[in-house]
């Protein structure tokens, strides 16, 4: 396992997030690749990647996109450093708050994987 599956973990969760509350909006979309291109270059491509393949494939629900990546996270745990907490949380926060700001069961998923960062590293 390395820092790619990391980064496709992120895309999972950024296409959690934005299905979310109903569907992917085109503003929560450019609102990732924006992420991906500016904040997280150059290793945002590796998450591009996996969220245009999720994308097309267009049938995984928001729970096996959370569930999947989870898996990944806690197979790759001694990666999920402070550092890649802060940008998971901050690509779920800046997708979910694209379009009409943060929904109810966006909030709620974003509540969730803090509760489960907290388990997978152990500390409940």
């Amino acid at each position: 396992m390395s820092i790619s599956d990391m980064y496709r973990a992120v895309a999972e969760l950024a296409y959690a997030v934005a299905k979310a509350d109903g569907g992917m909006q085109s503003a929560e979309k450019e609102e990732f690749y924006r992420i991906m291109q500016e904040d997280l270059y150059p290793n945002g491509a590796l998450a591009e990647s996996r969220f245009e393949i999720l994308e097309e494939m267009g049938t995984l629900s928001v729970d096996q996109a959370y569930k999947t990546s989870l898996f990944t996270l806690k197979q790759n745990k001694h990666l999920l450093t402070q550092e890649m907490r802060g940008i998971f949380l901050h690509v779920m926060e800046k997708i979910a708050k694209a379009y009409n700001g943060i929904e109810q069961s966006e909030l709620e998923l974003i509540e969730r994987f803090v509760r489960d960062l907290e388990h997978i590293n152990g500390n409940k």
